[in-house]
C-alpha cells in the first residue's frame, strides 16, 4: 500500500493527494495513517461531484507528517 495514492477531501474545494508514504497502517475501517509522505494539493471547481482535471493551482512538495487520511483511491 505504501505507494498507492491516497486522497482526502478538505474544505474550500481542495483535493489533498498523499502518496509515496514511508509507512501506512489502518486507523479504522475508513482511514489509514500515513507518515512521511509526498503530497500535492489540487483545487477543483464546479458544482458537480466530478473533479476538474484541468486544475488550477497545483502544489507539490514533500512533508514529514503523520495523519489519518481517507482510504478513497483514484
Amino acid at each position: 500500500m505504501q505507494n498507492e495514492l491516497l486522497q482526502q477531501e478538505l474544505n474550500l474545494n481542495i483535493l489533498f493527494h498523499i502518496k509515496n508514504c514511508t509507512s501506512t497502517h489502518i486507523c479504522n475501517e475508513n482511514y489509514y495513517e500515513a507518515t512521511n509522505c509526498s503530497y500535492s494539493i489540487t483545487k477543483y471547481s464546479g458544482n458537480s461531484n466530478l473533479w476538474n482535471r484541468a486544475v488550477e493551482g497545483k502544489i507539490s512538495s514533500s512533508a514529514k507528517f503523520q495523519t489519518c487520511v481517507h482510504k478513497y483511491r483514484t
